[in-house]
This record gives C-alpha cells, sequence and structure tokens, in this order.
C-alpha cells in the first residue's frame, strides 16, 4: 500500500515537474527561485504559513491578517506588501544568481514590451519610471535587451554552453545597471504580487 502511495506521489510530482504551460514550466520555475533566492523563499512561504494557521496560530498571528477592522488589515496589508517589494527588489536586483538576475532582466523587458504595445508611442512605458536612464530607453533597445536576456537565462537555466560574448552581458550583469533597472523591476514583480 505504501509502495503504491509512494509511487502515485513520485509519478505526480514528475508529472508536475514537467508541467508546460505556453512556453513556461511554473513548477520547475517556482523551484529554481527558490533555490536562487532562499531568503525570499522562506519569507514568503513564512507568510503564507501564518495566513493559513499552521504557524502562529495560538499566538493570534492569523489573527492580524483576518482581522474584522478594515484598517488593520490595510496597514498589515501595505506593510507587508512594501517588506515584500524591497526583498524582492534587494534579493532579484542585487543578488547574485546569475540566472535569477537574466530571468528578471527577460521578465522586466517583456513586461515593458508588452506595456509599449498599448501605451502612447510618444510616451512609452519606461518613461514614467523617471531615474535618468530607463527614459531614455527605446522600444528597440529594450527589443535587445530582451532578446540577450532570455537567451543567457535559457543558458543558465539549462547550463548549456555560454552565449557568446560581446561585452554587453558583461556590462548588464554589473551593479551599476542593475541598480538603474530596479524601479522597472519593482513595478514588474510589484504587479505580479
Amino acid at each position: 500500500m505504501d509502495l503504491v502511495r509512494l509511487s502515485l506521489c513520485v509519478g505526480l510530482a514528475i508529472l508536475l515537474w514537467r508541467l508546460r504551460i505556453g512556453r513556461r514550466e511554473p513548477i520547475r520555475e517556482f523551484f529554481l527561485w527558490g533555490v536562487d533566492y532562499p531568503f525570499h523563499f522562506l519569507l514568503t512561504a513564512t507568510l503564507v504559513l501564518v495566513v493559513w494557521g499552521v504557524i502562529g496560530a495560538g499566538f493570534g498571528l492569523e489573527g492580524l491578517f483576518l482581522d474584522e477592522d478594515p484598517l488593520t488589515q490595510v496597514l498589515l496589508g501595505a506593510t507587508v506588501m512594501l517588506l515584500l517589494a524591497t526583498i524582492t527588489v534587494h534579493y532579484v536586483t542585487l543578488g547574485t544568481s546569475r540566472r535569477g538576475w537574466w530571468t528578471s532582466l527577460a521578465d522586466v523587458a517583456g513586461f515593458l514590451r508588452g506595456l509599449n504595445t498599448v501605451a502612447d508611442r510618444a510616451r512609452p512605458a519606461q518613461t514614467a519610471l523617471v531615474n535618468g536612464f530607463l527614459e531614455t530607453l527605446t522600444n528597440a533597445d529594450i527589443r535587445r535587451l530582451d532578446r540577450l536576456a532570455r537567451a543567457r537565462a535559457a543558458a543558465a537555466r539549462d547550463r548549456a554552453a555560454p552565449v557568446a560574448a560581446d561585452g554587453a552581458g558583461d556590462l548588464l550583469e554589473g551593479e551599476t545597471f542593475r541598480l538603474l533597472v530596479a524601479p522597472a523591476i519593482l513595478l514588474e514583480k510589484s504587479v505580479g504580487l
């Protein structure tokens, strides 16, 4: 009986690991995100477990999230969102994981490309994130960033041969570029949060 359950669980895990939705593999990407950003993953998992009442139910922590007072709910929600946004920017933008960085950059470039398809051509979406750099990017620059970031993310994810070095990849991995793109990453990740 236990062997049947074990084999069913292993089979389900394999099916979920290989599950594809469009071009994405959500279970595999979530697991790799947890590997790349363990602190952020543990913090998110802890908050989910507190809300579900698994952790801290005896101390009333679940009641903070499910409080009847709307002001308490709004203040706690805003505080948790600011905490998650800060940790997201720190670990996704400044983190040392190459795979995570290239995936984040590809996600941001795709997000900006999507916004720019519906935005006014005279005022692209990145101009709203005024930091002296993002508003100077053109749609062609974002497409080039997207192509390079997707190629580098795929190479890092599949551990394939690295993409040919053209000098741009090293520049895009630098801390200065990461800080300049941080507002766009914060916007893209906050939409997800």
